[in-house]
């Protein structure tokens, strides 16, 4: 069953963070820059490598992915001041309490890495005397983005009640509260690896990259404070009851 108040002294929550976290670059393609060049063999009936064939470049790397956004901030218990000239109220309950910390966003994943080059076409001489060509390793993939932290917790205010002496004291219950800290979003994950480019057999292929990594946790939020609650009698007061809340 949820409480009932009469007066509520509430910060406002902090927002959270619902979008996903940007995404990081794809690699920068090789191009034809990347692949290898063909061997080269000479002669007829016995033939003999004049020139090897080159191996294909490796593919970069794909790029890392922003850590997300913090979750906002819960506000404050805000500045209040009710004054009553006459006070007839057989009870009263007050909640003071800050407002919740928004949760952080979720990373963002990394970005693909790009393709190998593909070996230059090897000769069957050449193959012979230094073996086949390579082409390129896959790019590994960009690392995913680091969680966003948790947005902090407002603080309960100071409240006081000062009542008139000559009367009874009233019957003032109060609730102090500090908001809950908000919850850091989950990480991004590595992107895809680039694959592997084409041997000089133009068959087989070279290795693809590897994925890359995860993102780093994000944090809590900080912890607010719960604040505090008197009541002071004042001995010919203007007012009989006053309330003040006073923002930390």
């Amino acid at each position: 069953m949820v409480d009932q108040y009469d007066i509520l002294i509430v910060g406002a929550n902090g927002d959270s963070i619902l979008d996903p976290g940007a995404p990081g670059d794809p690699a920068e393609p090789l191009g034809p820059d990347g692949d290898g060049k063909a061997g080269e063999e000479s002669g007829f009936i016995k033939k003999k490598c004049k020139l090897p064939a080159t191996n294909g470049q490796p593919g970069n790397t794909g790029g890392l992915a922003p850590k997300a956004k913090k979750g906002g901030n819960g506000d404050n218990a805000y500045n209040i001041m009710l004054k009553c000239v006459e006070y007839q109220v057989s009870s009263l309950s007050i909640l003071n309490q800050g407002g919740n910390g928004g949760n952080g966003g979720c990373g963002g994943i990394g970005g693909a890495g790009g393709n190998g080059g593909n070996a230059g076409k090897q000769p069957s001489a050449c193959a012979k005397q230094s073996g086949d060509s390579m082409g390129g390793y896959g790019g590994g993939g960009g690392g995913g983005g680091d969680a966003g932290d948790g947005g902090d917790a407002g603080s309960a205010g100071f409240v006081t009640i000062h009542y008139d002496a000559d009367h009874p004291a009233p019957k003032v219950s109060c609730k102090s509260l500090a908001g809950t800290p908000g919850n850091p979003g989950k990480p991004g994950d590595g992107g895809a690896g680039g694959q592997g480019g084409l041997n000089g057999d133009g068959k087989t292929q070279a290795l693809n990259g590897p994925q890359g990594t995860g993102g780093n946790l994000g944090q809590f939020g900080k912890s607010g404070n719960v604040g505090r609650f008197s009541q002071v009698a004042a001995k010919n007061p203007q007012y009989q009851f006053v309330l003040t809340c006073v923002s930390p």
